[in-house]
């Protein structure tokens, strides 16, 4: 077979993972790398577990300016984030550690795949990396591949994955990119991203203290269309009749995440039940895994 019928051969494995090409790949080593990245996040890298850990970085004012899962490999600690904020966290890691903490961008040499629970990825022989992602039971795993492993034309496209993150109310670095919100306002206590000692040495309101003091959250919305295709909705206000009551900060497909304001969503559902952005009807939700506050789960009704 000629080198270009193998290399046809490859591209035709049966792989149908999510190519996560937006995700960077990050490898801290040394004396004081824990504890210069421990200092960064919100939830506690625990010591001797293997399992991945998800948390988030705030900025002075205690608002998220990303987030990150955290995995052991062989004594070090590999970062999973998003690729345009790698050189950020290289930054501050080194800043925090000094010459105790050795940050290496690890982004070329592999590649992230998303694998919810009816997938399979494909096993060449190639050594990868595998965890379950802490967040939520239906985001699967993750899997960190080789770039010199095989590739696949069945491996998916990142859209679709984010667009499933988004109906589950899951949101991304680039969400948090577009909208100045705090831990709770995000609903990170919602997916194992919060340690109460944590919160406490970075100055933050408790797990019991902080979702009753938000006034704004982020949370998922379905569109309605109305034809065939959808409007541009990225920062489009979401109208409850003439009252503004969110805005789109980040969609995919028909879901996407919004920045509510529950006080103004709470008033425009006394004249209009319906909500609308860019002409087209959108149906936000309060996400179960929000526990007693998901009671109502179409409306602001819990938190009434």
């Amino acid at each position: 077979m000629s080198e270009g019928s193998n290399r046809f051969a490859e591209l035709l494995v049966e792989d149908d993972a999510y190519h996560l090409m937006s995700r960077g790949v990050l490898r801290v080593r040394g004396r004081k790398g824990r504890e210069a990245l421990q200092s960064l996040l919100t939830n506690e890298i625990p010591e001797g577990v293997r399992a991945a850990t998800y948390g988030a970085v705030v900025d002075a004012e205690g608002r998220v300016a990303g987030d990150m899962l955290v995995v052991p490999d062989d004594g070090d600690l590999l970062i999973d984030c998003d690729r345009g904020q790698a050189a950020v966290w290289i930054d501050l890691l080194r800043a925090r550690g000094g010459d105790g903490v050795d940050v290496v961008d690890e982004s070329g040499r592999w590649r992230v795949f998303g694998l919810l629970n009816n997938q399979s990825v494909f096993d060449d022989g190639t050594p990868y990396i595998r965890y379950a992602d802490p967040r939520r039971h239906e985001l699967g795993s993750r899997v960190l591949r080789p770039v010199e492993a095989r590739e696949s034309l069945s491996w998916r496209h990142e859209g679709k994955w984010r667009a499933h993150a988004y109906r589950l109310g899951v949101p991304g670095s680039e969400a948090f990119g577009r909208a100045r919100l705090d831990v709770f306002e995000a609903g990170l206590h919602g997916l194992s991203a919060l340690h109460p000692a944590r919160l406490e040495s970075l100055g933050l309101p408790t797990l019991e203290a902080g979702p009753s003091a938000a006034v704004r959250r982020l949370l998922p919305f379905r569109v309605e269309p109305s034809g065939p295709g959808v409007p541009a909705m990225l920062g489009e206000p979401m109208m409850g009749g003439a009252r503004e009551v969110g805005r789109v900060v980040a969609i995919q497909g028909l879901f996407g995440l919004a920045v509510m304001a529950l006080e103004s969503w709470r008033a425009a559902l006394e004249s209009e039940p319906l909500l609308r952005c860019a002409g087209e009807q959108v149906l936000p939700t309060w996400p179960t895994w929000l526990g007693r506050e998901s009671t109502g789960r179409a409306s602001p009704a819990a938190r009434a």
